[in-house]
């Protein structure tokens, strides 16, 4: 067996940008409880709380001030607030990150800015290794029951269909 092998060493590159069943495009404005049942992508605004079995991508003009519980985290833009992913939280170049993370992987890209503390452990040792680092754990992912809930009519400004129609909600009870 040689000494000095000619294969590289394995590249711990970012992950790519999944594509995502629900977009919040730039110039929108979420707040309150958000919760997907799979993947979001944000490049509006968004602030409270994002929950989603899936992937949560912020966008590069994405800016959320909220907490984030996903399977996986991907962040191109800005996030304050805590984020907990279940298997990965990805920070590209260009994000700007003020939280507090608790995932089991993290890969942060050269370029990316990041301020707060990591928690890093299997998915049976987050709320163990939370509870030693004296962070708080929200415990594994739950969508919650949905509050109140609205129909959008007439969002053909907000489907993309270009009519320019404002679109008109109505609460659902």
């Amino acid at each position: 067996m040689a000494i000095f092998s000619r294969r590289r060493a394995p590249s711990l590159a970012v992950p790519h940008v999944p594509r995502t069943a629900t977009y919040i495009e730039e110039g929108c404005v979420l707040s309150g409880q958000l919760q997907f049942q799979s993947s979001v992508r944000i490049d509006g605004r968004a602030e409270g709380e994002v929950r989603a079995r899936g992937t949560v991508v912020v966008g590069p003009t994405g800016i959320v001030e909220a907490s984030i519980f996903a399977d996986v985290v991907v962040v191109l833009g800005e996030v304050t607030g805590d984020i907990e992913a279940q298997t990965l939280v990805a920070l590209h170049k260009g994000a700007r990150v003020r939280s507090d993370i608790s995932t089991a992987g993290i890969v942060v890209e050269p370029g990316s800015s990041f301020r707060g503390s990591i928690v890093i452990g299997g998915l049976g040792e987050g709320a163990a290794l939370a509870d030693e680092a004296g962070l708080e754990h929200a415990g594994p992912l739950e969508l919650r029951e949905p509050g109140p809930v609205v129909r959008i009519h007439g969002g053909g400004a907000l489907a993309g269909s270009g009519n320019g129609s404002a679109p008109r909600l109505e609460p659902v009870e």
